[in-house]
């Protein structure tokens, strides 16, 4: 799935490319092996947020329009990064609201 074809506010799981650092220390040039560090990450997706970036947002507080007004957990993920971008066709389904969670 491409960018733009992404709706705002969609739910979408990211594979992506993170940069990384080896353990601290001295690294013989002839043994060191460096390793590709894929990153997922899940959330919802916030258009237009950040130039060069694809942003999710992991918590929203449903205000009963649209768009939220208050979100959280923000990940921004830099475009050239991304490997695969899915949208998640979740369920509406919900528990009644006198479910104990303990």
């Amino acid at each position: 799935m491409r960018i733009d074809e992404l709706k705002e506010w969609q739910h979408i799981r990211v594979r992506w490319r993170d940069a990384y650092s080896p353990h601290s220390g001295w690294h013989d040039i002839d043994d060191y092996e460096p390793e590709d560090m894929v990153a997922v990450t899940i959330g919802r997706y916030w258009k237009d947020c950040q130039e060069n970036y694809l942003t999710l947002v992991g918590t929203v507080f449903e205000n009963g329009e649209d768009a939220p007004k208050t979100v959280g957990d923000i990940n921004h993920i830099p475009v050239g990064m991304i490997l695969e971008i899915e949208a998640i066709h979740g369920s509406k389904e919900r528990l009644p609201s006198d479910t104990s969670w303990c």
